[in-house]
């Protein structure tokens, strides 16, 4: 497995952070953030669940969990796509997943990690670039990014607050 380094602009105004910041005030998005006993999964790859948000005018909505399940990244991503996922929140997450991702036109911020429901309020209120939401290991927390490391492997499955129902 492959784990993708996170990107030198994940604090730059190019960012899909910030491409998410400028698109909320137009429109209501879908974000979808993999979860894991009711925190951001580690590794999307393995990911099984992810919480559903929508967030309009900075404001996040009502939050409901979906599986993702699939025995292919790309059977993942076709579930994300049928569920009308605009932005995919999630930690490590190999480079050919995060290609597919972006052929898809699903945006992505990786490397997060943090409780999901802090974490969809942090999108919604722009500040999942903060260094508190950002992955251990990853070399994120320090210096805003200015070292970044290979990023994290480990696993998860599972879907979170209520990992029976899936």
């Amino acid at each position: 497995l492959m784990i993708r380094r996170p990107p030198r602009s994940t604090l730059s105004s190019s960012s899909a952070a910030s491409d998410v910041y400028k698109r909320q005030d137009t429109r209501t998005q879908r974000i979808a953030v993999t979860v894991w006993d009711g925190r951001v999964s580690p590794v999307f790859d393995t990911a099984q669940c992810v919480t559903l948000s929508d967030i309009a005018a900075g404001v996040a909505g009502a939050r409901r969990d979906a599986p993702i399940p699939g025995d292919t990244l790309q059977h993942k991503i076709a579930r994300l796509r049928a569920l009308g996922v605009d932005l995919l929140v999630c930690g490590a997450i190999s480079q050919p997943a995060a290609e597919w991702l972006a052929a898809s036109g699903i945006r992505l911020i990786s490397f997060v990690s943090g409780d999901v429901d802090e974490v969809i309020a942090a999108v919604a209120a722009q500040r999942i670039t903060d260094p508190s939401f950002a992955m251990p290991g990853c070399g994120c927390r320090r210096q805003h990014g200015a070292r970044r490391g290979r990023g994290c492997a480990g696993g998860g499955k599972g879907c979170g607050r209520d990992r029976g129902r899936h």
